[in-house]
């Protein structure tokens, strides 16, 4: 992702939005339209954006076509199967051991599970992360209409803020518990990808009319330290 680092981040996040809500992907002129920005800016920026992974096009006889590479990714691996299957999994195994899981337990195992389902789809079988291009960006995942986005930090810090835009909490009390599956799920995702954390917590929620659910997760070293240890670039 590291020509993100060119690109106008705000404009980037009004393409990336503008897509989530199609299935089947937009023409540059249907993007230019919804998101209100000149044809050619958004020709310069969608190759740009298709190098650095986060869409894809598809050509249907004289039209080409733009989408997430989530939702292609969606369509592609059947992540919803998927996920019906590890969550049984998940269930099955804290009944074995004769108790109900806790939601952040849930999530935790769950975001294990799908962080190593994930990086086998990619063709390079590849773990290496390049968060220094990440911070700033909602990012769609391959669940519709949730993204994420890291927050800035410096190389010296050891914690990292991770927001969720519309979190399924969707900022009510009564869903409080999912914003606690939601942490857990971003704590395995990290942890499988070899992040020391050893505290994490929820510190903006929706329901508090917060823009997004930010959840701040602490490590044993600075972010130098990891970026040394687990090859980030």
């Amino acid at each position: 992702m590291k020509l993100i680092k060119k690109l106008n981040k705000k404009i980037v996040e009004e393409i990336l939005k503008a897509l989530e809500g199609t299935v089947w992907g937009m023409t540059i002129e249907e993007i230019s339209e919804v998101t209100g920005r000149h044809r050619n800016t958004i020709a310069k920026y969608m190759p740009e954006l298709e190098k650095a992974g986060l869409v894809v096009s598809r050509s249907i006889g004289k039209y080409t076509f733009w989408l997430l590479q989530t939702t292609f990714k969606y369509r592609k691996t059947d992540i919803a199967r998927f996920l019906i299957q590890s969550l049984i999994k998940v269930l099955d195994e804290f009944l074995e051991k004769k108790r109900l899981p806790t939601p952040f337990e849930i999530g935790y195992k769950l975001g294990k599970m799908c962080s190593k389902y994930e990086i086998a789809q990619r063709e390079d079988l590849s773990k290496t992360i390049e968060l220094e291009y990440l911070p700033g960006i909602f990012v769609p995942t391959m669940l519709p209409k949730l993204s994420y986005r890291v927050e800035d930090f410096k190389l010296s810090d050891r914690k990292i803020a991770i927001s969720v835009a519309n979190c399924p909490c969707d900022g009510k009390p009564e869903n409080k518990k999912v914003c606690e599956f939601v942490k857990g799920f971003i704590l395995g995702s990290l942890e499988y990808l070899g992040f020391p954390v050893v505290k994490s917590e929820e510190i903006k929620c929706q329901i508090d009319s917060a823009e997004a659910c930010t959840f701040e997760y602490t490590f044993s070293m600075t972010l130098e330290e990891l970026s040394k240890k687990l090859n980030i670039k």
